[in-house]
């Protein structure tokens, strides 16, 4: 049982002192998405679109990378595996 809640994850022994010492990642992760939200509606037009509104992709990008690997980092440290399965399977399963 040990080794399935290693491999997979699990939330349930976690304190709230773990939530608290991952919450100032999480946050910044989750405050730095909104930033870029034209964006983001723009480049789903395609990347021509985007760079012709004056959006520069290369600098958004590296953003929402660094965003996303906070958030999804902080998350997967306290709950395991399972917490990354979880959110990345349906936007791999979507298209």
């Amino acid at each position: 049982m040990e080794i399935t809640f290693w491999m997979l994850g699990s939330v349930e022994d976690r304190t709230m002192q773990q939530v608290l010492l991952i919450f100032p990642f999480a946050a910044v992760g989750a405050g730095l998405l909104p930033w870029d939200r034209r964006a983001l509606d723009a480049w789903s037009l395609g990347e021509e679109t985007a760079q012709s509104l004056g959006f520069n992709l290369k600098w958004i990008e590296m953003r929402l990378m660094v965003a996303i690997a906070l958030g999804v980092g902080a998350c997967v440290a306290v709950s395991g595996s399972i917490a990354f399965v979880g959110l990345v399977v349906p936007h791999i399963l979507r298209p």
